[in-house]
């Protein structure tokens, strides 16, 4: 969840094949099925219809 004036423009890097990101309002949901086991380390940014106030986030997805 990201903070800020809406909307908010999001960007994601490091996202396997079989996730899907849907973006609503000022969060982020990631979803899917994954296929093989495997470590993917995500970044996503987001930053308000102007280009100002940019956040960015970094997370690690582990499916085992």
């Amino acid at each position: 969840v990201f903070s800020g004036d809406l909307p908010i423009v999001f960007g994601i890097t490091g996202m396997p094949d079989w996730m899907t990101a849907t973006y609503a309002g000022n969060y982020v949901k990631l979803t899917g099925t994954p296929v093989a086991a495997g470590t993917y380390t995500l970044s996503v940014a987001a930053s308000n219809d102007r280009g100002k106030n940019l956040a960015v986030g970094q997370g690690t997805v582990t499916v085992e």
